[in-house]
């Protein structure tokens, strides 16, 4: 026997069901049948005013027609175009109450499938995934293979269709975007035309003893294709809703397949704070008149920090993102995208001149070997290298720091539930569309964030002193490179009425950082007549100038919260809030070491006295990132 491919309700995995299989998902349909002659015989579950149940009906040979008893059990589909036909199936299908694809018909002689096309019919041999014209009880079509009169009952429904979809078949040809129709088997009818089996997605059998199969049977005027289910339960999860054929320019939600559109993008402009960088005192002054082994050295009662012993780059930075996506198939439950943003480099200077030596600058930093007049080593003690001060130097000194941050993601979507709010769901009367739907889509991807620092220093010095002439061009230069790779998990709430929308967003990104770190610098002194450079500046010497690298674990949390209000069917316009917190990130300022060896400075004279100071020590920190964004999304 030859296994049936379903794709069942929730989770619409495939699987693997026998043939033989009655039913598959169920909902309300009407069966009415013809005597040998012709003439329909009508039928009702009441006799004699009274209810009767099924096993009272079938123990009473009277309670039905000879025609009706004499007919075994009988399966019942909608004969539609098959929206499809690419991978080599047939033109034409058998759908559902819902819709959905079961079984692909091949044409046979003499019969005309497509004069059938929205007609409910009867299958008289279910023998697999595809079946022949012959084996369905067509309207005004006989078979010498039929062992009963053909169904006047299958009754030629009109399909209620969108504005949207008129006709099928020419928007199929021509190649135009409709609505895929999903899959699932066929409606199962007993002898007395009354609908067998659970319900789709695990509601309970419809109980209506008080109406018609007619009444339930009937299309409704909301558009729902072969009547929606009333029996099914309206409160649950589900991944897709039955299928409601809304127009491509209505504002209604709906859990349906297409209700998301097959791509969708948005732009983004961005608006956030990102963690400052902290720095140590750079610069320091003093007023007129301090003794110069106290200018600019921090402790001192009239010393103040001009730079530094602060953040820098905290302040607000422009940035933009996109992202893109496409689901896979119509049912929208699983669709690729990415995501890329980027912001403005921030950055920030400073730059203080003193002329004659005028006001006093220097920049400070921790003695290790201090020396008196004679030449006797001291404890060590704060000090500071003079940038200008009267008869001694004059220059200027410079501080340039700035910083990058983007990232990018790649990952999967998957719609895992789907639930419609305010939709009616009455037994054997007209449902209404919801007024809001619930999603929730889990993701998992790839994840990518980058934050490019760098800090730097420079001096430009002449001495006045007319014992000791020349000039220092003196360059420190600090740049960290921080590049997370990682996987990304997460998920997606979103709710959506006919307006307005609402999304939370919660990721978890675990990874690696690669961490770098330069230090480099260099002294170029001149004598007016002759120059030399050496390697090492101030707070960047031989002991510390070299590329450092490693990788660090780190954890990065993301949430974003974002409301739209849609201007067309299509197009909405969002803003919303995002927050990012990146674990164990390398940063200029926290690399630098005050501590120094005036023994090491250019131009170095060998033996050195004292330790190899300043070093380097990696230092981490966290990075906050938080902000507004404001944009458009399209669905198409």
């Amino acid at each position: 026997m030859v296994n049936l491919p379903v794709r069942m309700a929730l989770g619409r995995q495939w699987q693997s069901l026998p043939s033989f299989s009655v039913a598959l998902f169920v909902g309300l349909s009407l069966t009415l049948v013809s005597t040998a002659n012709g003439q329909g015989m009508a039928w009702s579950p009441q006799r004699g005013g009274q209810p009767r149940s099924l096993a009272q009906l079938a123990a009473d040979p009277n309670a039905a027609g000879p025609a009706i008893a004499a007919q075994p059990q009988m399966q019942q589909a909608l004969l539609i175009r098959n929206p499809d036909p690419s991978d080599g199936t047939s033109e034409y299908a058998l759908a559902d109450q819902f819709g959905r694809v079961q079984r692909y018909v091949e044409e046979s002689p003499g019969i005309d499938l497509a004069s059938h096309v929205g007609e409910r019919v009867t299958v008289r041999s279910d023998t697999g995934t595809t079946l022949l014209a012959s084996q369905l009880n067509l309207v005004g079509t006989t078979s010498p293979s039929q062992q009963f009169p053909v169904m006047q009952a299958a009754h030629h429904y009109p399909t209620m269709q969108a504005a949207h979809q008129q006709p099928i078949a020419q928007r199929m040809q021509a190649g135009a975007p409709a609505h895929r129709v999903a899959q699932v088997a066929p409606v199962v009818v007993d002898d007395f035309g009354m609908v067998q089996g659970g319900m789709a997605g695990g509601g309970s059998m419809c109980n209506c003893p008080n109406c018609m199969a007619s009444q339930q049977m009937m299309p409704s005027a909301t558009g729902f294709v072969n009547a929606y289910d009333p029996c099914s339960s309206c409160s649950s999860c589900q991944n897709y809703s039955p299928y409601y054929m809304s127009q491509d320019n209505g504002f209604n939600p709906s859990c349906n397949r297409g209700s998301r559109g097959r791509f969708y993008g948005s732009a983004e402009y961005l608006l956030w704070w990102i963690d400052g960088m902290h720095t140590p005192p750079l610069v320091t002054g003093s007023p007129q008149g301090t003794p110069q082994a106290q200018a600019g050295v921090l402790g001192q009662p009239n010393t103040t920090v001009l730079f530094g012993d602060s953040y820098i780059l905290d302040g607000s930075r422009d940035g933009l993102r996109f992202q893109a996506g496409s689901w896979f198939n119509d049912y929208q439950d699983l669709a690729i995208e990415g995501d890329v943003f980027f912001f403005e480099t921030s950055s920030t200077a400073f730059s203080a001149t003193g002329d004659n030596g005028f006001p006093i600058l220097a920049r400070p930093f921790f003695n290790m070997v201090p020396v008196d007049a004679f030449g006797d080593f001291l404890p060590p003690a704060e000090d500071a290298e003079l940038v200008s001060y009267p008869n001694v130097v004059e220059g200027n000194v410079t501080v340039n720091a700035r910083s990058e941050f983007g990232g990018a993601g790649l990952r999967l979507r998957a719609a895992i539930c789907c639930k419609e709010i305010g939709a009616t769901c009455t037994p054997c009367g007209p449902p209404t569309p919801p007024s809001a739907v619930s999603r929730i889509d889990v993701l998992g991807g790839y994840r990518y964030l980058s934050l490019q620092e760098r800090l730097m220093i420079t001096e430009d010095l002449t001495s006045l002193s007319t014992i000791n002439p020349g000039s220092f061009d003196i360059n420190d230069r600090f740049e960290t490179s921080n590049e997370f790779h990682g996987g990304d998990v997460g998920f997606i709430w979103e709710w959506e009425s006919t307006r307005f929308t609402l999304e939370f967003l919660s990721k978890l990104a675990i990874g690696s950082t690669r961490q770098k770190v330069t230090i480099d610098g260099s002294t170029t002194v001149s004598d007016g007549n002759n120059s030399f450079t050496e390697q090492g500046g101030l707070l960047a010497l031989r002991s510390n100038i070299g590329d450092y690298d490693r990788n660090q674990f780190s954890v990065i949390p993301e949430i974003g919260l974002k409301a739209g209000y849609k201007v067309t069917p299509r197009l909405r316009a969002t803003i919303g809030y995002t927050l990012i917190y990146w674990t164990n990130v390398a940063r200029p300022g926290d690399q630098i070491d005050l501590d120094i060896n005036p023994n090491l400075l250019p131009p170095i004279v060998e033996p050195v006295d004292g330790p190899e100071r300043p070093r380097f020590i990696w230092d981490d920190s966290n990075l906050l990132a938080h902000g507004f964004n404001a944009g458009l999304d399209f669905r198409f």
